[in-house]
């Protein structure tokens, strides 16, 4: 996409094109902006444990800039030759790094959650009534699967009651999923918590997923 950058100005019939191409680019800018300023996350390679396909959606982003850039520059009958050999290297390079990752995603992606399916199955069976306390962004899998309404789940999405749950689960959560290795952000806020020892009971465990009723 870069060379296509390079090469799109001279090729542009109509100038007025590029503003679309601004367009398509901006959210690769806002994205680059929010990591520099601390708005947004990303794993790296030296992160603990194994950050998966997290970081994926960076590239997501840039899809439709990549379609439209190239497919400007393909337009162009001198420049149809040098895509073509530029997509060759690149897949005879990406084939050497493994799999393709929407190929692995689907192979392993789903094997990766699979824990949750049976403490979902059991929260769905033995739910008795109250808010649940879980994070929304490492147990997505475990929220869909239970089946039970988002608006019983108290998560990263719901502000002040989330900062407030986490410090204080016994005043407005009956229930606490979480996992505890590697911990994800509910584990980390209520593992040395006083509030959570004296008033929570560990009711079922499955791997390294907790499910905690409170007494």
């Amino acid at each position: 996409m870069l060379t296509g950058l390079f090469f799109l100005p001279f090729i542009l019939q109509q100038k007025k094109f590029f503003l679309i191409i601004l367009a398509v680019l901006s959210p690769i800018v806002f994205n680059i902006i929010a990591l520099y300023t601390g708005q947004s996350a990303m794993n790296v390679p030296q992160a603990q444990h194994n950050p998966g396909l997290f970081n994926i959606r960076y590239g997501l982003m840039a899809l439709p800039a990549i379609a439209i850039v190239l497919g400007t520059i393909a337009s162009n009958k001198y420049m149809r030759f040098v895509i073509f050999v530029l997509f060759a290297l690149q897949s005879i390079f990406f084939i050497h790094q493994g799999l393709p990752v929407s190929l692995a995603d689907g192979l392993h992606g789903l094997h990766d959650t699979y824990y949750t399916v049976e403490a979902s199955t059991w929260l769905r069976k033995n739910y008795q009534g109250g808010l649940i306390l879980t994070s929304l962004a490492s147990n997505d899998a475990f929220v869909a699967r239970t089946g039970l309404p988002m608006r019983l789940y108290i998560h990263e999405g719901t502000r002040e009651y989330w900062n407030s749950a986490l410090q204080t689960p016994s005043k407005s959560v009956a229930y606490i999923a979480t996992v505890s290795f590697p911990p994800d952000s509910v584990y980390r806020a209520v593992a040395k918590n006083s509030d959570f020892k004296k008033n929570f009971v560990l009711v079922h465990q499955y791997k390294t997923f907790d499910i905690y009723k409170k007494r």
